[in-house]
């Protein structure tokens, strides 16, 4: 058995209303779903998540056109997901290439 997480926009007809789940992968091959976080309320696109240690979880997406997000969760225990308040910062990067290069530098 493991573990199998996802963001994805929720909402069905456009790129808006994010959210992660947190499931566990059955030898069967079945996913038992643990824990469904909501990111946010409208524009979500371009997610990505990254394993950054001692179970957290970092979601970098965006949340408007050109602009940045990111976000800390929390695997806790038993599949539980928590957004860590103070961890997190928002970047507008206005189709600004150099911005976004020194960001990720």
């Amino acid at each position: 058995m493991g573990r199998i997480i996802f963001a994805y926009a929720g909402n069905k007809s456009s790129r808006a209303d994010g959210v992660v789940r947190l499931g566990l992968l059955e030898e069967d091959g079945s996913i038992s779903w643990l824990d469904t976080y909501h990111v946010n309320k409208g524009y979500f696109a371009y997610s990505c998540l990254t394993d950054i240690g001692f179970g957290r979880l970092g979601l970098l997406y965006e949340d408007e056109p050109f602009h940045i997000n990111y976000m800390v969760l929390k695997d806790y225990d038993m599949g539980s997901l928590q957004e860590l308040k103070g961890n997190n910062c928002k970047e507008s990067f206005d189709n600004n290439p150099s911005k976004i290069e020194s960001f990720f530098a």
